[in-house]
């Protein structure tokens, strides 16, 4: 057989795969918030904690502060009052007059302020007394209804001793009563000293706050403590209060005014109550 008579088969043609398709390519974009930064530099992911806790240590060390610098002011001494300018500190005698009167003009003017200070404290003080005792008075009227006008119209003379010591009692206006109901129980206290009245005005309010006022009498009351014996009596008695209007004179005479008249002429004459 020659060479041309041999068939040779032909290969099957070669069956082409198409190329797999490759994932598509997603494009993703760094948070700018958490990753990077504006700069796009990656952020450091513990940064928030760290700025947190630094925050809170600041305001701590802040608050320490204000509470050592609170303790250190009260710990200070006061600073020492200044002193007066004498001569001899001065090469100008220009110089001293004008620190001289700086010193006079300061000085008066803290004297101004602390009487006005002291002023307001006292009529405060005067006005919160006067109140209490309307408003005492008013409660004893539940059980005594003619308190008000027996402490109105009342001749009994009372000393301020004792009448400073009724103001101060919480049964005061009862005890006021009482006395006008028996005036020579008042006569007693009113020769008594202040500490004496004291004493006897605590007494009163032991017996008058178990015992009805209007039903006691001489013999439920304790016996006063005898006063010495004084050789010159002198009266406590505030000065009366200064004339208004014109020409006509209107003091009155506390040793004899009533419990209630007594109040508003101590009122308008600007008493300090806190001195005995």
């Amino acid at each position: 057989m020659s060479v041309e008579e041999t068939v040779v088969d032909p290969a099957p043609p070669a069956v082409e795969t198409p190329p797999a398709e490759a994932p598509p390519v997603v494009e993703t974009q760094p948070d700018a918030s958490t990753d990077r930064d504006d700069k796009g530099r990656f952020r450091n992911p513990v940064q928030p904690r760290i700025d947190e806790l630094t925050r809170k240590v600041r305001e701590n060390e802040r608050e320490a502060a204000f509470w050592r610098a609170r303790a250190e002011a009260a710990e200070k001494p006061p600073a020492p009052p200044p002193e007066k300018p004498t001569p001899d500190k001065y090469d100008d005698y220009g110089a001293y007059v004008e620190a001289l009167t700086d010193f006079k003009a300061e000085e008066k003017a803290k004297a101004v302020l602390k009487a006005d200070r002291e002023q307001q404290a006292e009529t405060k003080q005067t006005e919160t007394r006067q109140s209490t005792w309307q408003t005492r008075k008013a409660e004893a009227a539940k059980s005594i209804p003619d308190i008000d006008a027996v402490l109105s119209a009342s001749e009994v003379p009372l000393s301020a001793a004792v009448q400073t010591e009724l103001l101060d009692s919480e049964l005061g206006p009862q005890i006021a009563y009482h006395l006008d109901k028996h005036p020579e129980l008042a006569e007693k206290l009113n020769g008594m000293t202040d500490r004496q009245v004291a004493r006897e005005i605590g007494r009163l309010e032991a017996t008058i706050g178990t015992t009805a006022p209007a039903a006691a009498t001489t013999d439920d009351m304790p016996e006063p403590e005898p006063a010495p014996v004084i050789t010159k009596k002198t009266t406590a008695a505030p000065p009366p209060v200064k004339p208004i209007g014109q020409g006509r004179s209107t003091a009155v005479d506390l040793s004899k005014a009533s419990m209630d008249d007594y109040v508003k002429a101590r009122v308008a004459q600007g008493a300090s109550w806190a001195r005995r």
